[in-house]
């Protein structure tokens, strides 16, 4: 960005900021005085022992401790997620910044940051990005482009650019902020870690799997060094490491770092801690899918060995002194979740789980509880699922990142039932839009008709669940859809054609 477009964005965020200001304090002179007091707008007269003859207006804030109250305003008011009253609070902010520090200065970068933030949080990408963008600048031309401080500006820019389905920038920029750790910490710090994993992302999202294995194989090599002597510090990061590669699927390395979660874990402590439970249970979920490698599939013997891990779940969560009632429901349906996807001959089974889970959430009057059983039992819960394709025909992922290329939205809408067995039953398209995408609507349906759901359940019975309706999101050139339609026309010319006419049918 250059110079002048960013004092253009300071001078209309500081206008906008003004009229508030302008419209706050107007709306403050015009209420009651008790009303001031009680609420503590009134700065210059004291709530209690005023003297309204002898007592002395407080000295006015100046701007810079303003600049503090406003900023710790913000902070209450993001935290407590009123992300409107923090959006203005913010731009309060930068006002107050440029009034005290001027528009090219650290406290003015860091405001514009802030005001990024927030606007990241509204969904507000684009202009979240903008001031991101405002606020490197400013630090470039104040310190360096090396600076450390640039990292979080780097980071919030990158996430904004993902949201606003531009992985490629973000990409570019999440590198960024990586060398600028590496100049400034050395090449082993951990603080890129969090900008690695967002790397990664990025990089998945545009298509470059590979690229994207390689900076998590980089967190990993990275935790050995960190938590050699600790290294059950590690497997808070191992477990996002497993979910990325299960997301990829690249299910062999996910059972292979989940066999080290449990062993460090294991070693720490000893073979029933209650932190065993996840890993067990994901190991036990990972046979339900395929390696992309082709290595390995699902077959009777794979369900048949990650049994072993539920049960093991299971049994922790019944005999661990540190285990508690939401410990043992989650193990609780994650076996009766097991038994449910591999065949009906496990059903009897699967509603035993589900029936004791159930009993355990409606016991006593905790809140935690009833919530726990309304989102556990209140709507059916997907469990056999494969990832349907966000691409139609020759679209890819990496286009979507690609500036020069122009991808639209298509949608297929769908309606169906879940029975009381967890079935898809009476599966209709409602919509599809462009239609000629055949081969889209195809794989919702058969991606559908091959799901298994645990069923919506009502008064410890399962139920069935009527009227339910989904959308699938797919994206497409403009150039295959021309082609599509071209084609359908030629076959309909063609059968015209093939057709009869009246007079040959009478003679």
């Amino acid at each position: 960005m250059t110079r002048r477009a960013r004092n253009s964005t300071l001078i209309l965020l500081v206008a906008s900021a003004a009229a508030l200001a302008q419209e706050e304090t107007a709306t403050e002179a015009d209420a009651p005085a008790a009303a001031l007091v009680e609420t503590g707008l009134d700065q210059t007269v004291p709530v209690a022992d005023a003297d309204p003859v002898n007592a002395l207006p407080d000295e006015p804030l100046s701007d810079e401790q303003l600049l503090e109250q406003e900023f710790e305003r913000y902070k209450a008011l993001l935290a407590d997620g009123i992300l409107d009253e923090a959006d203005s609070t913010a731009k309060k902010v930068i006002e107050l910044a440029i009034r005290s520090s001027g528009p090219d200065s650290i406290e003015t970068a860091r405001a514009l940051a802030n005001l990024g933030t927030v606007q990241y949080r509204l969904g507000q990408y684009e202009s979240a990005a903008q001031n991101y963008e405002s606020a490197i600048a400013i630090i470039e031309e104040v310190e360096d482009r090396l600076n450390a401080g640039l990292v979080n500006p780097l980071r919030g820019l990158g996430a904004s650019q993902m949201a606003a389905g531009r992985p490629d920038l973000a990409s570019q920029t999440f590198s960024r902020g990586v060398h600028i750790t590496h100049v400034n910490d050395g090449p082993h710090n951990m603080g890129q870690v969090e900008l690695l994993e967002s790397l990664a992302e990025a990089r998945l999202r545009m298509g470059n799997v590979d690229d994207a294995k390689t900076a998590h194989e980089s967190i990993y090599a990275l935790n050995l060094r960190f938590f050699q002597s600790t290294p059950v510090d590690m497997v808070p990061s191992l477990m996002r490491r497993a979910n990325w590669q299960h997301r990829t699927g690249y299910i062999l390395d996910e059972r292979s770092t989940y066999r080290h979660v449990i062993r460090i874990i294991e070693s720490a402590t000893d073979k029933n801690d209650v932190r065993l439970i996840a890993p067990l249970t994901r190991m036990g979920l990972s046979y339900f899918y395929p390696d992309r490698t082709g290595a390995e599939y699902f077959t009777a013997e794979s369900a048949a060995t990650g049994e072993l891990y539920f049960k093991r779940a299971l049994r922790i969560a019944r005999e661990s002194p540190d285990s508690d009632w939401n410990t043992l429901t989650g193990a609780l349906l994650a076996l009766g979740d097991y038994n449910m996807r591999l065949t009906q001959n496990r059903l009897i089974r699967a509603r035993k789980n589900y029936a004791e889970a159930w009993t355990l959430l409606s016991e006593g009057d905790d809140n935690r509880k009833q919530e726990k059983l309304q989102a556990e039992f209140g709507k059916p819960h997907a469990l056999k699922s494969f990832n349907l394709s966000r691409f139609a025909g020759s679209a890819t992922a990496a286009d979507r990142a690609n500036p020069d290329v122009a991808l639209r939205e298509g949608t297929v809408r769908y309606s169906y039932d879940i029975s009381d067995r967890g079935k898809v039953e009476n599966l209709k398209v409602v919509e599809a839009s462009p239609s000629e995408f055949y081969d889209v609507r195809r794989s919702v349906i058969r991606e559908m008709r091959s799901r298994q759901y645990r069923p919506r359940y009502e008064n410890g019975e399962p139920v069935v669940t009527t009227g339910l309706i989904d959308t699938h999101r797919f994206f497409y050139k403009q150039s295959d859809l021309l082609a599509l339609r071209r084609q359908e026309a030629a076959e309909e010319e063609a059968e015209a054609q093939e057709e009869p006419s009246e007079a040959e049918t009478d003679t």
